[in-house]
C-alpha cells in the first residue's frame, strides 16, 4: 500500500505540472483500482485518460475500472 500511495502522489504531481496526460491518468487509475483503495476514483481517472486519448489500452482500462466498481454491464 505504501508503494501505491507514493505512486499516486507522484502521478498527481506529474498531472499538476504537465497538465492533461492520458498516460499519467491511466497509471493513476491503476493505483486506485484495487478494491481496498478507491476504485470509483480509479474509474474517474480511467475515463479521463480515455477522453484525452482514445486507444484500445484506454478502453480496456475503463472496462477494468467498471469491473472493479462492480458494474458488469458497462464492463462489456
Amino acid at each position: 500500500h505504501r508503494a501505491l500511495n507514493e505512486a499516486e502522489s507522484s502521478l498527481n504531481k506529474v498531472i499538476e505540472l504537465q497538465g492533461d496526460s492520458a498516460e499519467a491518468y491511466a497509471l493513476l487509475a491503476q493505483t486506485k483500482m484495487p478494491k481496498d483503495r478507491n476504485p470509483r476514483e480509479g474509474l474517474t481517472d480511467a475515463l479521463k485518460a480515455l477522453e484525452l486519448k482514445s486507444s484500445s489500452f484506454h478502453l480496456y482500462l475503463v472496462a477494468t475500472a467498471y469491473y472493479n466498481v462492480g458494474d458488469k454491464a458497462k464492463t462489456k
